[in-house]
């Protein structure tokens, strides 16, 4: 008989609990550690006992499973078991392991881990497992790959997500393994929710390791064996040389634009989309970065930051036109600059005492910064301590990053990111970090699955020597179908090895069970059918081109206003040998056959764990399929306006209504991102007063046009 089928299973989990009294108190005493202090034996308490505690907690939700956490590292017989050792402990016990174990190949890189089961496991079925981590990080990853043996997943924050094996299914198979990460940092920006907490276990679960933080859940991070990017964003004129502070008395410190020293640009109304600092002028540099390291020196929690960013202001031109900036080379140059003053000073703040440990510097490569450094940079530059994220907003989705078939988007990307990274010439030398945007702001949370897409670019990513990324903006809730998504990304970002074919059966086979066929055949199509997302609901190349910005504008028959400005996406379909992407017209119908799938898979599920996952998917697909109804109907009502057929165009505008108004009240699907409020919000048009002109212009009542009119004093944009 074997051990799992017996009807009361007593399994010991061993974890070290450091100076603490027990294992259970060593894993909740994370807001009496200081993170700032160099890593001794409290910290791997921490983490490891947390990881003890955890995997306890699981596998006591299987009936009949009773699990013991003991104090000590290692037992001295064999008996049901789970050893959770870092390598630092590994020589203490290592006559006792060996017995139970055999040879050992002690973990060196870092977050690695080993995963062994005893010698008598397979024979008598007896639970007996070692996890030994080369550190903290690589203890906490290996104990939940061995949950993941035994049948636990964890496929998002939310709890239906959770899959939990029952005494059936329970299984201890006979474990010899070996796991070193492919990147060195795995994570994303985002996962705003009011369970933060369930989150971060997530992100830790399935062993992401880089989040952006809130001050609150610092310590909890650090337990996690997160790396914490902090320090704000496109921020620093605003924070370390305010105008209201210094423009008055010192207008030589900000931009020289047209012959004129000033800093707010009258394109937009934001503070952060003005203009930097004259980055050639010492004194205004020098009271920046003092103004940096004081906040810095007095914030407590933003001295445990492993990445302060320091970004620009974007979407420019945003930088300084004088002669000395000019000198200095393009903004590239001006950035590392500016970021190798921070790091100078931070790491004299260090020797002086006034921090207590180092801090990288984050900066980007980012619309103006996207070219290599032009210049030589300075002799002292710390190419170790400066990271630089290169950022891909301008990407499509339709091809791989290094597809040379799209000639008009990633092609010219992709040669911004091979000067970087292949290019001798290339004078900075550090690390490089790719910045993706699988749920980039015009997304706004959208079904767009990636499965082809990351497959072929993550390795590309990899075999270029990146061993960084990131993407923006994972949500914190309600995935639905960006699950398979945010799944995916962490398996490749752990193993860029992964078939993602049999990643793919897999996720569909362990979310789904029987209902994952015809899933296979939903996401299938969802996946080509959203391909062509960036320029249709956002923007795509180096000149913005997107047919969402091009909707904000109306034409007439004497002056039609041109809506599909790239060759990527047209409405009808066209034969393409390149730049090729579905058309809006194939998008819809495709769109179209999906539901038709996931509306016979509920109907046809009877499982009630099954059934949450398939109500989220098809909350999260309904909001999706709206959403691009509402770019599809109001592209027809302005080429109707171009021809000048205005019984046509109020037709569409009656459908837009309906769509629009279905569109603000769905909130729920937005809630994790924190980036609009409601559905019509993200579509832009609104934000922009477009939707309400459209509806004014057909005397459509809507809360924005009480009785079918604009308000009284509106104001047009002039968009």
């Amino acid at each position: 008989m074997k051990y799992h089928e017996k009807e009361e299973m007593v399994l010991n989990v061993y974890a070290p609990k450091g100076s603490f009294l027990t294992v259970e108190e060593a894993a909740s005493a994370e807001d009496k550690i200081d993170w700032t202090a160099k890593e001794g034996t409290d910290q791997v308490a921490s983490t490891v006992s947390f990881a003890a505690v955890d995997i306890a907690g699981l596998l006591q939700k299987i009936p009949g499973v009773k699990i013991k956490i003991q104090p000590g590292d290692c037992p001295k017989e064999p008996e049901p078991a789970i050893i959770l050792l870092v390598s630092s402990l590994f020589n203490k016990h290592k006559k006792t392991l060996k017995e139970l174990f055999g040879e050992i190949e002690v973990p060196v890189d870092e977050q690695s881990f080993i995963i062994k089961s005893g010698v008598a496991s397979e024979k008598n079925g007896l639970p007996l497992y070692l996890v030994l981590g080369a550190d903290r990080a690589g203890a906490m990853y290996g104990a939940y790959e061995l949950l993941n043996t035994f049948g636990f997943r964890w496929f998002g924050p939310d709890a239906w997500e959770d899959e939990t094996p029952d005494r059936k299914t329970l299984r201890f198979p006979a474990v010899d393994l070996k796991q070193v990460p492919s990147f060195k940092t795995r994570g994303a920006f985002g996962g705003k929710t009011e369970n933060r907490k369930d989150f971060l276990r997530w992100i830790a679960r399935n062993k992401l390791n880089y989040v952006s933080t809130q001050k609150d859940e610092i310590p909890f991070c650090k337990k996690l064996c997160l790396k914490l990017t902090m320090g704000g964003g496109h921020d620093f004129t605003q924070k370390y040389i305010p105008p209201a502070k210094y423009y008055e008395s010192h207008p030589e410190w900000y931009a020289l634009i047209d012959g004129k020293r000033t800093w707010r640009s009258n394109e937009v109304a934001r503070d952060e989309m003005g203009y930097n600092i004259c980055l050639s002028n010492r004194e205004a540099v020098a009271e920046g970065i003092k103004n940096f390291i004081d906040n810095l020196v007095r914030d407590e929690e933003l001295r445990c930051a492993d990445f302060i960013n320091i970004w620009p202001l974007d979407v420019g031109p945003r930088y300084c036109q004088c002669d000395n900036c000019r000198k200095m080379g393009n903004p590239t140059d001006q950035l590392l600059h500016l970021c190798n003053e921070a790091r100078k000073a931070i790491k004299k703040a260090v020797r002086e005492e006034k921090l207590p440990r180092d801090i990288s510097i984050g900066t980007l490569a980012y619309h103006e910064t996207l070219p290599v450094p032009s210049r030589p940079l300075p002799k002292d530059f710390d190419h170790d301590g400066i990271i630089i994220t290169f950022f891909v907003i301008e990407r499509c989705y339709t091809h791989a990053i290094s597809d040379t078939s799209c000639a008009e988007i990633n092609t010219d990307i992709n040669n911004f990111w091979k000067q970087w990274t292949a290019n001798p010439e290339c004078s900075f030398k550090g690390a490089m970090m790719v910045g993706e945007y699988y749920n980039v702001s015009g997304f706004a949370s959208m079904s767009i699955p990636f499965i082809r897409i990351m497959a072929a670019d993550i390795p590309y990513y990899y075999s270029c020597n990146a061993r960084h990324m990131n993407y923006m903006h994972m949500p914190g809730e309600h995935w639905g179908t960006l699950t398979l998504t945010n799944m995916q990304f962490a398996s490749l970002l752990w193993n860029h090895r992964l078939d993602c074919n049999k990643f793919f059966k897999d996720f569909l086979s362990d979310r789904y069970r029987n209902s994952a066929e015809k899933m296979e055949n939903f996401y299938t199509i969802l996946e080509k059918a959203m391909s062509n997302s960036k320029p249709l609901s956002h923007f795509a190349g180096l000149a913005y081109g997107g047919l969402r910005n091009e909707l904000k504008k109306k034409g007439n028959k004497e002056n039609p206003h041109p809506l599909f400005t790239t060759e990527h996406l047209t409405y009808g379909p066209i034969y393409k040998t390149r730049n090729e992407g579905p058309s809006l017209v194939e998008t819809v119908e495709m769109l179209q056959a999906a539901e038709g799938i996931l509306d016979q898979v509920l109907i046809d599920n009877t499982d009630p764990q099954i059934a949450k996952r398939l109500e989220s998917d098809a909350r999260r697909f309904y909001y999706t399929k709206n959403r691009i109804a509402f770019f599809y109907v109001l592209a027809r009502l302005r080429i109707f306006e171009n021809r000048g057929d205005s019984a046509g165009a109020k037709l569409e505008a009656l459908k837009l209504r309906d769509l629009g108004e279905s569109l603000r009240r769905e909130e729920l699907m937005l809630r994790g991102c924190g980036l609009y409020e409601n559905g019509l919000k993200t579509t832009q048009t609104h934000q922009f007063d477009v939707y309400a002109v459209v509806m004014a212009d057909y005397g459509l009542v809507t809360p924005d046009t009480p009785e079918g009119k604009l308000p009284e004093g509106f104001k047009h944009p002039g968009l």
